[in-house]
């Protein structure tokens, strides 16, 4: 299902490219074609990553927020997402870290909460 929804945001974005997999969008995302299809990419491993438990300390080099704001990406639905698992990510792997990490975590964590926040601040009706 995710690989479905996967390539019909490439085809609403591309005309009508085909992808074989993932791994494909991301490599396209690294050659700078494509910042969005990398980002959408991003948010689904970070999704996937937090449902099924397998997130490590490594999953978080993500960071969603920052390549939204470095590309000046549209904010919709995947990208809100996103941004959401981000935050739920940081505060888990802050309950799990210790010392320095866990100080890390949680800032990271309260920024992602205060800009979803604003969101719900400009946009109550997409919250009701």
């Amino acid at each position: 299902a995710l690989s479905e929804g996967l390539h019909i945001i490439l085809e609403e974005e591309r005309n009508n490219e085909e992808f074989s997999c993932e791994s494909d969008v991301l490599l396209d995302g690294r050659n700078k074609s494509s910042p969005y299809f990398t980002i959408i990419s991003k948010v689904l491993m970070l999704v996937r990553k937090y449902l099924f438990h397998q997130l490590e300390d490594d999953a978080l080099d993500i960071n969603i927020s920052s390549c939204i704001a470095e590309n000046n990406n549209r904010m919709g639905v995947p990208t809100i997402l996103g941004i959401f698992f981000e935050g739920l990510a940081c505060f888990k792997l802050a309950r799990q870290s210790i010392g320095n990490q866990r100080a890390t975590f949680l800032d990271q964590g309260e920024s992602v909460l205060a800009r979803i926040r604003v969101y719900n601040n400009h946009s109550t009706w997409n919250f009701e």
